[in-house]
Parts: C-alpha cells; sequence; structure tokens
C-alpha cells in the first residue's frame, strides 16, 4: 500500500517539545539551529514551525 495515501500529520513545538520532554522554546531553538528537523512555515521572523515526531525519533535514535 502506498504510504503516501495517509501521510504523518504534522505537529506543533508545544507536541513535538512533549514527546521530548523540554520546553517548547527549547525545541525551537534547536530547530532554528538545524539540531532537529523542523519545517517552517512563512517567512520572516515570525515563522511558523511543524513536525513530524517521526523524523525528530529518527533524529535523537541517530545521535545516540
Amino acid at each position: 500500500m502506498n504510504e503516501n495515501l495517509n501521510p504523518e500529520p504534522f505537529v506543533d513545538a508545544t507536541r513535538a517539545a512533549e514527546f521530548l520532554g523540554i520546553k517548547p522554546r527549547r525545541l525551537l531553538e534547536m530547530a532554528r539551529a538545524g539540531q532537529i528537523p523542523g519545517h517552517p512555515l512563512g517567512t520572516g521572523a515570525r515563522r511558523t514551525w511543524r513536525f513530524r515526531l517521526s523524523e525528530i525519533a529518527r533524529e535523537v535514535e541517530s545521535s545516540r
């Protein structure tokens, strides 16, 4: 079956931070620094960030 039919949903910084057990502000700092995968939406300083938990989990596992 094609995985693209039901892609994993994006979550906001609050949910992604809960997943990692950190504060949303720290998560956003890490995303801006390229330390964890994130997807910025919009332009300028007030971007909205969205995350996929599977990408974050993969990054955490590979950094161990």
